[in-house]
């Protein structure tokens, strides 16, 4: 597995006062998130809106054809709704 990191250039614009929104860090097979769930607080569901460009930009970060493109970002949603709709284990950390 790749794990180089993907920087958008558009990303710049000229504010030096950037804040993360989601970082995750991947440990043996546990994925683990630190957010700040207040930053949308008004709004929380604008959460889906980053949730959807991130998978934009990750279907345009792993390939290159437009119509490749699309397909991974089809892939992307329907393993999303299948793990949004699976409520994890009692045990398990979400």
């Amino acid at each position: 597995m790749a794990h180089d990191h993907v920087h958008d250039e558009n990303c710049n614009h000229g504010d030096d006062e950037g804040v993360d929104l989601i970082r995750l860090t991947l440990v043996g097979e546990h994925m683990h998130c630190s957010l700040d769930p207040t930053i949308f607080e008004d709004e929380p569901s604008t959460w889906g809106t980053v949730l959807a460009d991130l998978a934009r930009n990750l279907s345009q970060a792993m390939r290159d054809d437009p119509l490749a493109q699309r397909e991974l970002l089809a892939d992307i949603r329907e393993k999303f709704i299948e793990a949004i709709d699976t409520l994890p284990d009692d045990d398990e950390e979400g």
